[in-house]
């Protein structure tokens, strides 16, 4: 479920407090591959959904799932100045049962039947296809009108994309988000039912592999995402990461992205 890049409505921060916290600009995400890291995701996502009601409290102030420890996973964790800023997460569904633990997404317990039609072979495709399903995007409170965090989260998400290998990008979002994603090359492909663990109904959509290049002409903050780069090779090393390509002065802060087909835009591509 994609909502994080949505301001906080009931945080008790407002945009001029938050904003004042933002400089000067210092974002680095890492993966989640240590217990401290992971906990900064599980606290961030409880406060996050927390503060909009989407769960109920927890008296650990952690929201995590039987997902984040799987094999087909990958958890992500941006920092701000060094302090927890947001997160997301991402899945693989490959149906060839080519990679470990890779035969579920949390989708699939909602979309279950949808998703394996999705990724089966049919309509001119030769083969099964692999899906990733991008969730779990959450900010923090303090950094809830922060537009590069969310550039940045969207960016690793990318790479994540090409390390999977993926064809086609899955997400269960809220019903009055569909007209913001459809503009980004997804589409609706279920109506809303009510997600598992949260109090709100996600429908689900997809962005497949033939939007990919006309998302890359309108997303500036995923061009030049390569296999080849340094920034892949240090995010996937499990080191912080700064990404070179997101410096403000080439003006890829300016615009908000609003789904997750910037990601679609290189898979397979490299």
């Amino acid at each position: 479920m994609m909502d994080g890049f949505f301001p906080f409505s009931k945080s008790g921060v407002s945009g001029s407090q938050a904003m004042e916290t933002f400089a000067p600009d210092c974002i680095e995400i890492q993966l989640a591959r240590t217990s401290k890291i992971r906990q900064d995701a599980y606290k961030l996502r409880h406060d996050a959904y927390l503060s909009y009601n989407f769960i109920h409290e927890d008296p650990s102030g952690l929201f995590e799932d039987a997902y984040d420890s799987r094999e087909n996973v990958r958890l992500l964790t941006a920092y701000k100045n060094g302090r927890p800023a947001g997160t997301v997460r991402v899945c693989l569904f490959d149906p060839t049962g080519g990679f470990p633990e890779a035969d579920k997404v949390p989708a699939m317990e909602i979309f279950g039947d949808e998703i394996r039609a999705l990724t089966a072979p049919g309509q001119g495709q030769e083969g099964y296809r692999r899906a990733v399903e991008v969730g779990r995007l959450a900010r923090s409170p303090e950094f809830a009108n922060d537009k590069a965090v969310i550039h940045t989260l969207f960016r690793a998400v990318g790479y994540l994309v090409l390390f999977f290998r993926a064809d086609i990008v899955l997400n269960a979002c809220r019903p009055h988000h569909v007209p913001i994603y459809r503009r980004f090359g997804f589409d609706k492909l279920e109506e809303p039912k009510l997600y598992p663990g949260l109090t709100f109904a996600a429908g689900l959509m997809a962005c497949h592999a033939e939007r990919y290049d006309n998302a890359r002409a309108k997303l500036a903050f995923l061009r030049g995402i390569s296999k080849q780069d340094q920034d892949y090779f240090e995010l996937m090393s499990g080191e912080r990461t700064s990404f070179s390509s997101l410096a403000p002065a080439r003006g890829l802060h300016a615009q908000l992205p609003a789904g997750l087909v910037d990601q679609g835009q290189i898979l397979g591509r490299a």
